[in-house]
């Protein structure tokens, strides 16, 4: 029984259909902007990036384990002489939140909270990572013991 012969060509487009949609599926998923900060612990077991893009603050947690039931990380805003702007909770999925640019001085961290339905005005958990932007808006690498 012959089987006919498959051409090299047609071999070649299917990997390269394979890779493009590997690399647009990459793409897609990566996170996109200029890189605000990257909070860790010392050793890197909990990471969340930070990025800014199209008036978005977007974050995301890239390495570690979701908290227990019942608790949520928390990103949070903190600029000089203002109450503290909870950015909303994080997960392995991203979170967008519509916001300009933080400018230099202003610190984002991230606390460990109770789940809740209510907006928190202030953290009531620990602060578990933080980072101060510096003059050019990312995150300076010397701030914050557990950054």
């Amino acid at each position: 029984m012959n089987l006919p012969r498959r051409t090299p060509w047609l071999a070649a487009l299917a990997l390269a259909l394979a890779l493009l949609a590997i690399g647009l599926l990459a793409f897609r998923i990566a996170p996109q902007g200029e890189r605000l900060a990257r909070l860790s612990d010392a050793e890197g077991r909990l990471v969340f990036e930070i990025r800014h893009q199209d008036g978005q603050i977007r974050a995301q947690r890239t390495a570690g384990r979701a908290l227990p039931d019942g608790q949520a990380h928390v990103l949070w805003l903190l600029a000089p002489d203002a109450q503290p702007v909870a950015l909303g909770p994080l997960g392995a999925s991203l979170l967008a939140v519509d916001y300009p640019r933080p400018p230099s001085g202003w610190v984002l961290a991230i606390s460990v909270e109770a789940t809740t339905d209510t907006p928190l005005a202030a953290p009531t958990g620990p602060l578990i990572l933080s980072k101060r932007l510096d003059e050019g808006g990312k995150a300076q690498a010397q701030d914050d013991p557990g950054s």
